[in-house]
């Protein structure tokens, strides 16, 4: 079992990057998901993600999220 999920791993990810002050790009973190139930993509953003995608993912998929990155 990981100490966190995603969406936790996020918000410190975020929340390091912010207290550090760093000022590099920051990380394009995508959200990658079988589970689709209402809410959950929601959750991804408001956690720092900046894409959610759901599996199974295709290649114009994920051109798509390359190509946002």
């Amino acid at each position: 079992m990981p100490l966190c999920n995603g969406l936790k791993a996020t918000v410190m990810i975020r929340r390091f990057l912010a207290e550090q002050a760093i000022t590099m790009k920051q990380p394009y973190i995508v959200c990658l998901s079988s589970f689709t139930a209402d809410g959950t993509r929601k959750k991804a953003i408001e956690a720092g993600m900046d894409y959610f995608q759901v599996k199974p993912i295709f290649k114009s998929g994920l051109q798509t999220i390359l190509i946002k990155a």
